[in-house]
Order: C-alpha cells, then sequence, then structure tokens
C-alpha cells in the first residue's frame, strides 16, 4: 500500500527549523504533499535537500512569502503538471499534480485541501479534474 501524506507547513522555512526532517523520515512516507510553503522553488528544494532519497516538485505564488505547494516523493512520478491554467488562480502557486504509477494511484494537492472558504476556491477546485484528473 502506498503512504502518502498531506501537510500544510505554514512556511517550510521554518518548519524545517525544527523536526521536521526527523519527522518525515520516522513517517516514511511515499508521497508527501505540502500546502503553504511559503516559499520560492529553490528556496523549498534547499530547505528539503537533507531529504535525499527524495524528489522535489514545488509550485510558488507569484507574491513572495504567500501560499506555495509541494510534492515530495520517493516514487518517480510519470508526470507532473502546475497550475490550472487559468492565470487568476495560477499566480498563488496553489496546484501541483504528480501522477504515478503505482495502481493507478493519483494524488491531487490543492490549496487547503477540501475547506472551500470563497467563491476563488471553488473555482479552482470546480478545474481541478480536468487539469490533473
Amino acid at each position: 500500500m502506498m503512504n502518502i501524506i498531506s501537510f500544510n507547513v505554514n512556511g517550510i522555512r521554518a518548519i524545517v527549523s525544527k523536526s521536521f526532517i526527523t519527522d518525515v523520515r520516522a513517517l516514511n512516507p511515499d508521497i508527501l504533499c505540502l500546502q503553504e510553503t511559503k516559499a520560492t522553488v529553490d528556496q523549498v528544494k534547499e530547505s528539503l535537500r537533507d531529504l535525499k532519497e527524495y524528489e522535489v516538485f514545488a509550485n510558488e505564488a507569484d507574491r513572495k512569502g504567500y501560499s506555495g505547494t509541494a510534492i515530495v516523493t520517493k516514487i518517480k512520478p510519470l508526470q507532473v503538471t502546475y497550475d490550472m491554467g487559468m492565470e487568476i488562480h495560477d499566480q498563488e502557486g496553489r496546484v501541483i499534480c504528480a501522477e504515478v504509477d503505482h495502481d493507478q494511484a493519483r494524488r491531487k494537492a490543492c490549496g487547503d485541501g477540501p475547506r472551500v472558504r470563497d467563491g476563488r476556491s471553488r473555482a479552482r477546485l470546480s478545474h481541478l479534474p480536468r487539469k490533473c484528473g
């Protein structure tokens, strides 16, 4: 069985200064989906450099220090796509889709998960099946 964990880190650079790397190793996920990284792609990769057994894919917001997502995986994805093709939403860096060939499992990491707080979130979620599915 594949072990997938999704976690809102509320700032990747702050959390790695704590026990995050040790905790990830202890949990040993096949795929780790991170929301609210609040960092550039390079900053995310640098923050997670000690997790050498994983490959890191990250998406960043146009606005520095805002939102951002990452997929950290031991399983090489068949395909990774970013954003959803809608400029109003893509500037927030909230969508990464990684398709992996493990019983055709697919993980969609997006923003705040299943909670839908506003019209923008509803619009993003309504377009995910077309982009990631």
